[in-house]
């Protein structure tokens, strides 16, 4: 009763703001461009999509998946009617898992920031621009954003590891490709997978 909201110790995307950064669904232009990131895994595959607004270049997380027990069939099968121009995700090391999408007609591509430092910064500058927007039916991605947050010490200061990172596989997502289809810098690179 009257309680105050505390924001997580460590919190790393802090400049989200749930008040003006959700917007109610509703149905993206088929003229606008997405694209999509995906996280590999046996027990939970995770992916988003994120649509362009034309005009003015804002963007809108629109879609999100979690699930696992599929084959990796199965997974692209449910994705590929997302309608996204390309698709980045996986770490540097995770070419079977790209491979093995390829093979079931979805093509993956490597993000273009490996660096997971880095591609936290560039969805950071994204976020606090506040130059995306998150579909309130994304609740999966809407709870992971609310707590990822960064290990603390004994002194309470955060530190660089990530608190439960291996639970986190739509915020790696978002970091695949944002770190991917928008630099920090906010420039739009647009590639053609082939």
């Amino acid at each position: 009763y009257r309680g105050q909201f505390d924001v997580p110790e460590g919190l790393i995307y802090q400049p989200f703001d749930s008040e003006i950064d959700v917007c109610d669904d509703f149905e993206i232009p088929a003229d606008w461009p997405r694209w999509g990131g995906l996280d590999f895994g046996g027990v939970n595959t995770g992916a988003i999509c994120i649509a362009e607004r034309p005009v003015d270049k804002h963007l809108f997380l629109c879609r999100e998946y979690l699930a696992g027990g599929k084959t990796t069939a199965q997974h692209a099968a449910s994705l590929l009617g997302w309608s996204c121009r390309g698709w980045w995700g996986g770490a540097p090391s995770e070419d079977q898992w790209r491979r093995e999408f390829a093979a079931a007609g979805m093509p993956v591509a490597p993000p273009l920031t490996p660096d997971v430092e880095v591609g936290i910064q560039a969805v950071f500058a994204v976020l606090a621009q506040h130059h995306m927007t998150v579909f309130r039916d994304c609740r999966r991605w809407l709870d992971e954003v609310g707590t990822y947050a960064r290990k603390t010490d004994k002194a309470g200061q955060p530190t660089e590891a990530i608190q439960d990172k291996q639970t986190f596989h739509l915020m790696d997502c978002t970091r695949y490709l944002l770190g991917t289809i928008r630099r920090p810098e906010g420039e739009i690179q647009v590639l053609r997978l082939g």
